[in-house]
């Protein structure tokens, strides 16, 4: 998981799938907190994910 923040970064094409893998992941644990996290910006969400 900890190179996930890595791709996402880099703007790679598995970068999509692997975050939107991440979001689900993190959207399970921790409900709508998730939303806030989005507001907040992607890499603050790619690394509570990770």
């Amino acid at each position: 998981m900890s190179s996930l923040p890595v791709t996402a970064h880099r703007g790679e094409p598995d970068a999509a799938p692997d975050r939107a893998r991440a979001e689900m992941r993190y959207e399970g644990m921790h409900g709508r907190a998730v939303a806030d996290v989005r507001d907040a910006g992607h890499r603050v969400d790619d690394r509570s994910a990770a």
